[in-house]
């Protein structure tokens, strides 16, 4: 089982990590996060000399408390949660998991993490898939010169995205909540962690 309540009426801001959902003093981690989506929020931060923005998601769970899942905007993860949460009914509750899976970077094993949606029991595929792509129009990415460093731009791609999610936003309806009594949460098996949905062609990408 995943994270879905913690203690309630209260503001839980999560962390993901090597292929997992983390607490800040809590030793446990969590595959998943689910809840009522009651608003999405953007914050830069600047690291290094570089800006940094993320999309903070914030679920409402069953007994009041607001769990915050952080995406940093223009990565693999950010679309495909985006794309699934735009295609959700944001009437019923969604469900974010988390993976993750090895690799190795200059010699040193790694652990990269992923994240995908799910309603009902269901995958919900990403509406920003390689497959959807044409069909809904959405810009493709482009290398663009900048001195003597070619880059990839990816601002309209980015901004089709954002458009689709401040439609989401502007029709969202908050849910009434009854409190209930508030189960512990369970940690993830070790093992657990690099799991993926049963049928990997539902991955969105």
């Amino acid at each position: 089982m995943g994270l879905t309540t913690k203690q309630g009426g209260n503001l839980v801001f999560l962390k993901v990590k090597d292929g997992s959902i983390l607490i800040k003093d809590d030793a446990n981690e969590y595959k998943d996060v689910q809840g009522y989506l009651a608003e999405v929020r953007y914050r830069t931060d600047t690291f290094e000399g570089n800006d940094i923005e993320t999309m903070n998601i914030t679920l409402l769970s069953d007994d009041g408390t607001k769990y915050v899942f952080p995406t940093r905007v223009g990565s693999k993860m950010w679309a495909t949660v985006a794309g699934g949460l735009v295609l959700c009914d944001t009437s019923k509750q969604v469900r974010i998991n988390v993976g993750g899976e090895k690799f190795d970077k200059d010699g040193t094993s790694k652990i990269r993490s992923f994240a995908w949606v799910t309603q009902n029991g269901a995958i919900v595929k990403s509406k920003y898939s390689k497959d959807n792509a044409q069909a809904i129009g959405l810009p493709e990415w482009k290398k663009v010169v900048v001195g003597k460093k070619t880059i990839w731009d990816f601002e309209a791609w980015e901004q089709f995205i954002k458009a689709d999610i401040k439609v989401m936003c502007d029709n969202l309806t908050t849910p009434t909540i009854q409190a209930q009594p508030v189960s512990a949460p369970n940690p993830i098996a070790v093992e657990e962690k690099f799991s993926t949905p049963a049928d990997d062609s539902d991955l969105p990408f």
